[in-house]
């Protein structure tokens, strides 16, 4: 249980930290880097996205399990309203619609509780724990989120990427993160 709860917890930081555009378009502007990682990010592309990390990809490759969240991300669907760009900074606005990380985390902790029980192996309950989540997507048993959210992009080496910020993590997670720190905060 421990294992599952901090593999859900590290993966989504390391989505945090491994959305990067590292293709380079043929228009070169903010806006394409932020659709190649948001559509990365939709097909969860791990070779993609892990080749496009602008950070350090320790963390992606030792983690496990990465087709329990690769669901998650397949109904995504955005829309860039705008971008505006101040040298190599550039912020873009974009409609986000995607399953609300509150209520996905909640039966996820729930499921995986319960499966940590059943006597199952660990690969057991990962298997297990996948086909519940992909059951429930496909049921639609979770809402959508909408949101508006601005991405920061940066130019480097000559290529617009994303930033991996506190802003990208918001976008991305709405406020489900902030949440489940509430959840474990012992104070």
């Amino acid at each position: 249980m421990k294992r599952i709860l901090c593999f859900s917890i590290a993966l989504m930081m390391t989505l945090t930290l491994m959305v990067g555009c590292g293709q380079k378009s043929s228009s070169d502007d903010p806006s394409s880097a932020v659709k190649t990682t948001l559509t990365a990010l939709k097909d969860f592309d791990t070779d993609k996205i892990s080749k496009s990390i602008t950070g350090s990809t320790d963390m992606f490759n030792e983690s496990e399990g990465d087709e329990t969240f690769a669901p998650i991300f397949s109904d995504m669907k955005f829309k860039i309203t705008d971008t505006e760009v101040d040298g190599d900074k550039a912020v873009a606005t974009v409609e986000l619609e995607m399953i609300d990380f509150t209520e996905f985390i909640g039966f996820m902790m729930q499921e995986a509780i319960a499966l940590s029980f059943s006597g199952l192996d660990e690969d057991a309950v990962q298997k297990e724990l996948t086909k519940k989540i992909e059951e429930a997507i496909k049921d639609n048993q979770f809402n959508s989120a909408k949101r508006t959210v601005e991405i920061n992009c940066k130019k480097v080496d000559g290529e617009w990427k994303v930033v991996a910020d506190e802003t990208l993590t918001k976008a991305i997670f709405g406020d489900a993160l902030s949440n489940l720190g509430e959840s474990f905060n012992m104070n």
